[in-house]
């Protein structure tokens, strides 16, 4: 999604990333998405669908883009948060196994 981990992942703010004038970049096309990459790191996808007759330039203002960056990052936030809960439940699961089989 976003090629960074966790903890570098969750540095990114949307009122961090637009202010100040700072720019995108578009990095390539796949699948129906524009990729764009802010000059802070982050890449994320502008659907085609969303596009219409609009233009999209090499590099522009992050700002235009505060939707698509807002939209992806809830959506690797969301992706995180299930894996950690997959991992909690996995533990969780570990603990109740090895106390049943100590009590046999």
């Amino acid at each position: 999604m976003s090629g960074f981990p966790v903890s570098e992942f969750s540095k990114f703010n949307v009122k961090d990333l637009v202010k100040d004038n700072k720019k995108v970049h578009f990095s390539f096309y796949r699948a129906g998405e524009l990729w764009y990459e802010h000059e802070d790191g982050l890449l994320f996808p502008v659907p085609i669908s969303d596009v219409g007759d609009a233009t999209f330039l090499k590099t522009d203002r992050a700002m235009l883009f505060m939707r698509y960056i807002r939209k992806h990052i809830d959506a690797v936030g969301k992706e995180i948060m299930k894996n950690l809960d997959e991992e909690a439940t996995k533990e969780i699961n570990k603990e109740i196994v090895k106390q049943v089989m100590e009590t046999k």
